[in-house]
């Protein structure tokens, strides 16, 4: 859940993107998973949602494979998405990221890293959670940002990922 007031508008990263509203000071709490408004769904869901669901998971949603930590205490122990209740979901990726993402209490928060002034838009590193090949996704686009097209065609879609992840088995 966001924790500071903000607006979705045009951003000159890609698509929209999240702005601050007021300033937001270096280290401030931005955002936090918090169960009343963000939800954890299993990946073995994915597969019967309609194709304009699966495209909204796809970019809207913090996908995590079932490896390594959790994004939250009452994570499901097994491959799942994030949906984000609010505009969080519209944090674009960039290189150098004006928010750091951490876990604090057990669960994953986002804070500044520097001062946001009213009308900057809110950023993060999506490196900092990326895995498979969400990893290498943003790798090959921040070494080759001016050649887009050419670099996504070279690495699995979030779909393809997510059905990796499904017909290895890791969804029960």
């Amino acid at each position: 859940m966001l924790y500071v007031p903000t607006f979705v508008g045009a951003s000159s990263i890609h698509g929209l993107g999240l702005f601050a509203e007021e300033r937001i000071a270096s280290g401030s709490l931005i955002w936090k998973y918090d169960a009343r408004l963000d939800s954890f769904k299993k990946l073995s869901g994915y597969s019967s949602l309609p194709p304009h669901a699966q495209r909204f998971v796809s970019h809207f949603c913090t996908v995590w494979d079932g490896e390594g930590g959790q994004i939250g205490l009452d994570a499901p122990l097994e491959p799942y998405y994030l949906v984000f209740g609010d505009n969080a979901r519209y944090i674009n990726h960039s290189v150098p990221a004006n928010t750091e993402n951490a876990i604090k209490g057990g669960f994953a928060v986002t804070v500044a890293k520097e001062t946001i002034l009213p009308g900057e838009e809110i950023t993060e590193n999506y490196r900092q959670w990326a895995t498979g090949p969400y990893l290498a996704w943003l790798e090959a686009l921040d070494e080759a940002r001016s050649n887009f097209e050419e670099v996504v065609r070279k690495v699995p879609s979030a779909e393809e990922y997510i059905n990796d992840i499904i017909q290895k088995g890791k969804v029960g």
